[in-house]
C-alpha cells in the first residue's frame, strides 16, 4: 500500500471518528437544558466517557500528515484549531461542574424548606383538629379529612383524652423524623455524585492535555491552544477572574449552608415552642376539668346540707 493511500485512509477515518463523537454528543445532550444541574452533570460525563474517540480521531488525521504532509496539511491545521476548540470545551467543563454543584446544593435547600414548611403547616392543622374534636367519630373524620394518622375502631374503647394525647404524640414524632429525612449539600447520600463530579472533572483535565498536545500547527510551527490561553483575556478571562469566579462559588456555598443551618434551628425552636404550648393547654384544660369537678362537688355538699337543713325543720314543725 502506498503512503498516499495510507495518508487517505488515516485522514477519512479520523473524520469519521469525530462525526461519530459530534453525533454521539449532539444525542445525548439534547433537548438543551443549560442551567440544570443534572444536564450539566450528564453531558459532561457523555464528554467524558466518549473522550478517546475524537482523540483517536485527531490522532490519525495527524499520523496522516505523517505520510503525506503536503497532501493533507490544509486538513492538518483545521484539525489542530478543532483540537484548540475541544480543549477549550473540556476546559470548561471544569467551571461548569461547579456550577451544577452549586445550582444543586440551591435547589435542595429551596426543596428542603418547601417541605418544612408544609410538614409544619399540616402537623399544626392535624393538631388543632385533634385538640378541637369532640368525640371518637369527630376526631376519626378529622384525621381521614386531613390524612392524618388513620384511628381504628379498636380506638373507641380508649378514653378521648387519651387517644388525643397519642395522637398528638404521633404527629410530635413525624415532625421531629423530618430533619433525618430531608438531603441537604452535606448529606452521604450524595457522595455517589461527588464522586462522579470528580471523575467528570479529573478526565476532562485528561482531555485538556490530550487535546492541548494535539493541536499542533504543521505549518506555523505552534500550538494553537496555548494561543488561544493567550488570548483569553480579550474576554475578560485571566487567572485573577477565575480565582475571584471561585471565590464567590464557594462564598455563596458557605452563605446558603449556614443559611440552612439558621433555618433548622429556627425550625426547632419552633417545634419546641409549639410542643410547650400544647403542653401549656393540655395542662389548662386539666385543670379547668378539675376545678370544674371540685366547684360540682361544692355544689353537691352545699345542695346536701341546705336538703339536711329542710329535713331537720320539717321534722320540728309536723
Amino acid at each position: 500500500m502506498e503512503a498516499q493511500q495510507l495518508a487517505k485512509i488515516l485522514s477519512r477515518l479520523g473524520l469519521v471518528f469525530l462525526a461519530l463523537f459530534a453525533v454521539l454528543v449532539a444525542v445525548d445532550s439534547l433537548p438543551l437544558k443549560l442551567l440544570e444541574p443534572d444536564w450539566i452533570l450528564n453531558t459532561s460525563a457523555t464528554l467524558v466517557n466518549l473522550v478517546t474517540i475524537p482523540l483517536v480521531g485527531v490522532a490519525f488525521i495527524h499520523l496522516s500528515g505523517y505520510f503525506s504532509a503536503s497532501t493533507h496539511l490544509k486538513v492538518q491545521r483545521r484539525v489542530a484549531r478543532l483540537a484548540a476548540l475541544l480543549s477549550v470545551l473540556f476546559l470548561l467543563i471544569l467551571p461548569m461542574l461547579g456550577l451544577a454543584v452549586v445550582r444543586n446544593a440551591r435547589n435542595l435547600e429551596a426543596s428542603n424548606q418547601r417541605a418544612v414548611q408544609a410538614i409544619s403547616r399540616k402537623g399544626r392543622d392535624l393538631r388543632q383538629a385533634v385538640q378541637s374534636a369532640s368525640s371518637f367519630n369527630d376526631l376519626k373524620t378529622q384525621m381521614q379529612r386531613l390524612n392524618g394518622p388513620q384511628i381504628g375502631e379498636a380506638g373507641q374503647s380508649i378514653p378521648l383524652p387519651e387517644l388525643k394525647k397519642q395522637l398528638l404524640s404521633i404527629l410530635q414524632r413525624a415532625e421531629n423524623a423530618l430533619p433525618a429525612q430531608l438531603i441537604d449539600a452535606n448529606s452521604p447520600k450524595l457522595m455517589p455524585v461527588y464522586k462522579r463530579v470528580f471523575r467528570t472533572g479529573l478526565i476532562s483535565l485528561v482531555g485538556v492535555a490530550g487535546f492541548g498536545i494535539l493541536a499542533w500547527d504543521p505549518l506555523k510551527k505552534q500550538n494553537v491552544f496555548l494561543d488561544y490561553l493567550k488570548s483569553f483575556k480579550l474576554f475578560g478571562i485571566s487567572s485573577g477572574s477565575l480565582r475571584s469566579f471561585l471565590l464567590k462559588i464557594f462564598n455563596d456555598y458557605q452563605d446558603k449552608k449556614k443559611k440552612f443551618a439558621n433555618l433548622a434551628s429556627m425550625r426547632d425552636r419552633s417545634i419546641q415552642r409549639e410542643r410547650q404550648l400544647s403542653k401549656l393547654k393540655v395542662q389548662q384544660e386539666r385543670d379547668m376539668k378539675r376545678n370544674m369537678a371540685e366547684r360540682r362537688k361544692q355544689e353537691q355538699r352545699i345542695e346536701r346540707q341546705r336538703s339536711a337543713k329542710q329535713s331537720q325543720s320539717k321534722g320540728k314543725n309536723p
